[in-house]
C-alpha cells in the first residue's frame, strides 16, 4: 500500500486505523500515470488494427468494434483488490502441513 499510495511506511504506521482503510480503498480506486498510458496505447493499437482492416479487406468485412477500456471511477471498474502483505501470505504462500519443494 505504501508503493501504490507514495508513503512511506512509518508513515502509514502513525496513521489511525479509519484513515488506514481509507488509504486502502482509495489505492483500489486509482491508476498510475503508467496504467493510464498502457491503456491508451492499447486502445490505440487496436484503432490502428481496425483501420488495417478497413483498408485491406473487402467491404463485407466486419469490423470488430473499438476497444474502450474502463477507467476506475466508471461503473463497469473492477479494482484490483488490494491486500496486505500478512493477507497475500496466508492466501499465497505455502500451507501448513505441505512440502515446500
Amino acid at each position: 500500500m505504501s508503493v501504490a499510495l507514495g508513503i512511506s511506511p512509518a508513515s502509514l504506521l502513525e496513521l489511525d486505523g479509519a484513515m488506514v482503510d481509507a488509504l486502502e480503498q482509495a489505492a483500489g480506486q486509482r491508476w498510475t500515470v503508467i496504467e493510464e498510458l498502457l491503456a491508451m496505447s492499447f486502445e490505440l493499437a487496436h484503432a490502428h488494427y481496425r483501420a488495417f482492416l478497413a483498408a485491406h479487406s473487402s467491404g463485407k468485412t466486419r469490423l470488430p468494434d473499438p476497444i474502450r477500456l474502463p477507467r476506475p471511477g466508471e461503473e463497469s471498474f473492477k479494482p484490483t483488490p488490494v491486500v496486505g502483505a500478512t493477507v497475500f501470505a496466508l492466501e499465497y504462500g505455502p500451507k501448513k502441513g505441505t512440502d515446500a519443494r
